[in-house]
């Protein structure tokens, strides 16, 4: 049977095949860690395997045991369950791990990606538990001497103080803080490997401002997933007063064009070349059922299928906000459900707010819906050249499995049984 061992105490376990590069919960110390099969060089120095194992060959001589095991090599040795404490010298030292086949640089862009997805989110729960290696990065602050100890030394209250800390490293304060969350994401750099490591490169733009940031995002291979352990961030750069080009602008201007105000002229656009009529067809459908007063269940439907369509869509949402006079309450009502599937489609997140008639719609508050239309098409007018559908964020099962368990731990439901 595989051979674990919990990344916490230290202690072994043998567990089944089902079992391993899952996320047990350690007997001895309580922690959680994620169930990776030791190597066989790293289960030598904790004894033979159990005499029942070896009784099978009892009728073997002493050289043929050897040869046996020696013909076994690359396999883990079989070891007794066992809590008890092992010294400091009879711990292996962790091998790393270098990534796997389907460890490509587009999954590791698209991880990059996810992170900064998350991180606009503010979803911290999801960014500690699925996506940041927090000894990863406690040990990296050791190595420049901004830490002392191991990760595994802290107490968990002190755990706990160090990963808000954290989140706010990675995520940056002030004026960086508000360019994450209205920023487009670039890649300027494809991911550059080292071992169990990789750095990826991104340039951030900001939606509205049109300043820019240079990241560096520090990955390392933790079991089958890479996690984040650190952010290096270049001073943002604002074109306005730099006097420098930004991605944005470079763009516009190699295609002929000068650069305009992010917010763009409410009209007509036209549909996706290529859309096949029944295409076309099913999508002008689905809008009629989006914006029917009548429709509930029927225009959460046609949302969700709006969505699926994706690019082609986008057109036909933006040309029925067109028409829509957002002083009126039951345009208000209808424009709110189009920035709401516009909103799920690209990742920003303009909504289009009704109010509670049109006679109480202040003049500041018909300004702000006013403005975030002419956002929507100023977004599209930039991007449709190179929009390749909505921002995905896909869970492995163990990373689902945790928020599962999570949000059952946050509701105290103590019905289910964890492992092991």
């Amino acid at each position: 049977m595989p051979v674990v061992q919990c990344s916490s105490c230290h202690a072994h376990y043998k567990v089944g095949l089902d079992k391993t590069n899952k996320v047990l919960k350690c007997v001895k110390c309580g922690e959680r860690f994620e169930a990776i099969a030791l190597r066989a060089a790293q289960t030598k120095a904790y004894g033979m395997p159990p005499m029942g194992y070896v009784a099978i060959f009892g009728g073997c001589l002493v050289v043929g045991l050897i040869g046996y095991l020696a013909t076994r090599s690359s396999e883990p040795a079989a070891l007794p369950p066992t809590t008890a404490t092992t010294s400091a010298a009879d711990t292996p030292a962790p091998v790393a791990r270098t990534p796997t086949a389907v460890d490509s640089k587009e999954l590791l862009r698209k991880r990059a990606n996810d992170v900064i997805q998350t991180m606009r989110k503010g979803d911290d729960e999801t960014l500690a538990l699925i996506y940041v290696d927090f000894s990863g990065m406690f040990d990296d602050r050791v190595k420049k001497g901004l830490e002392t100890g191991t990760w595994t030394a802290l107490s968990e209250l002190d755990q706990y103080a160090k990963k808000d800390e954290y989140l706010k490293l990675l995520r940056g304060e002030g004026p960086e803080l508000d360019l994450l969350k209205r920023a487009v994401v670039k890649d300027v750099e494809l991911p550059v490997f080292d071992g169990s490591s990789a750095t990826v490169r991104l340039q951030l733009v900001d939606a509205v401002t049109q300043c820019t940031q240079d990241w560096t995002m520090a990955f390392q291979s933790v079991g089958s997933n890479w996690k984040l352990f650190g952010v290096t961030r270049a001073a943002i750069v604002d074109p306005a007063t730099e006097g420098k080009t930004s991605l944005a602008e470079a763009a516009a201007t190699s295609a002929g064009k000068t650069r305009r105000n992010p917010e763009g002229t409410v009209e007509k656009v036209e549909p996706i070349e290529g859309t096949s009529p029944s295409t076309t067809s099913s999508i002008e459908m689905h809008v009629r059922t989006l914006v029917d007063p009548a429709a509930t269940t029927a225009a959460s439907k046609a949302r969700t299928a709006l969505v699926g369509v994706g690019k082609p869509a986008i057109p036909h949402l933006l040309n029925e906000l067109v028409a829509l006079d957002l002083k009126s309450e039951a345009d208000l009502q209808k424009a709110n459900k189009l920035s709401l599937t516009l909103m799920e489609l690209s990742g920003r997140d303009w909504l289009i707010v009704p109010g509670m008639n049109a006679g109480s719609m202040t003049g500041e508050s018909a300004g702000d819906n006013e403005q975030m239309r002419r956002l929507w098409f100023g977004w599209w007018r930039d991007v449709q050249g190179t929009y390749s559908g909505p921002p995905t964020l896909e869970l492995t099962k163990d990373e689902q499995d945790q928020l599962d368990k999570a949000a059952k731990k946050k509701k105290g439901d103590k019905s289910t049984v964890e492992d092991p």
